[in-house]
């Protein structure tokens, strides 16, 4: 099992490919929430983005930011 919290996501970034489901311009910051397969997603950005509802975007992964947990325990998994 993965995890990711909603500020390392990079809007607009190459990464996976997500579908829109709701976009709040908050001022400061853009909260998206989007589908990936029967997942969905929270995404947070500091900068201004075009996404929209409905809209195909891409969400860059720092892979480095990838929390890892074990199935059968639920703690973390740390390398």
């Amino acid at each position: 099992t993965i995890g990711l919290r909603p500020e390392v996501f990079q809007i607009g970034e190459p990464g996976i490919e997500v579908v829109g489901e709701a976009v709040e311009h908050t001022g400061s910051e853009t909260h998206v929430i989007a589908q990936f397969g029967h997942q969905t997603i929270a995404a947070v950005s500091r900068d201004r983005t075009q996404a929209a509802y409905g809209q195909s975007l891409s969400l860059g992964i720092p892979q480095d930011k990838v929390l890892v947990f074990s199935p059968s325990t639920g703690a973390r998994v740390r390398s």
